[in-house]
């Protein structure tokens, strides 16, 4: 990540999944709008950044709680254009590791859930009172899923979403969610 950095302060990691051609460096500011509309090198750009919610705490070692990633889509492409392939079952079963890294430790994360919906559901939600409340969260998106797994989920468990625009519908947007494996 040094170079990253280098141009970049606001580098926080990378995000790859393997076969579905997406791989790129995450950005975080103090709010969500900044990367909506700025590339990675600071320009304003259409395609924007992948970034993570300003919510979330990129340097927490281990990981806890939910973390959030943004990236566009448009009907022509877009950072997280690829991720409309989890629609497919197959893709949905094959492709479920992905790799998100912080600057400090590798990850890996395991796709449980993905689904469409319009922004009044709060599947961005960073707050929880209680590991229980935490828990049902969890087994609400995992219910809203197009396709099922068996993953069983606990109130210890980390997160990771990403969410993207569906080109179709202003007001919706894809979601995919996957939980937190190994080092």
């Amino acid at each position: 990540f040094g170079a990253a950095l280098g141009e970049n302060p606001d580098i926080v990691g990378r995000i790859a999944i393997e076969n579905m051609g997406i791989t790129y460096l995450v950005t975080q500011a103090q709010d969500n709008e900044h990367y909506l509309k700025t590339g990675y090198s600071g320009d304003s750009s259409r395609l924007g950044a992948v970034f993570l919610d300003y919510r979330c705490d990129a340097h927490a070692l281990p990981p806890k709680g939910h973390y959030i990633l943004y990236g566009h889509s448009f009907a022509d492409g877009g950072l997280f254009y690829n991720l409309k392939m989890y629609k497919d079952k197959d893709t949905f079963y094959s492709e479920r590791i992905i790799r998100f890294d912080t600057l400090y430790a590798d990850y890996s994360w395991e796709v449980f859930s993905v689904y469409t919906t319009d922004i009044g559901f709060n599947f961005i939600k960073t707050d929880f009172e209680s590991g229980n409340e935490w828990l049902k969260f969890l087994k609400e998106i995992q219910q809203k899923s197009i396709f099922k797994t068996d993953t069983i989920l606990s109130p210890d468990d980390v997160v990771l979403t990403l969410c993207t625009c569906v080109s179709e519908a202003e007001n919706e947007r894809l979601v995919v969610h996957a939980r937190l494996t190994a080092q």
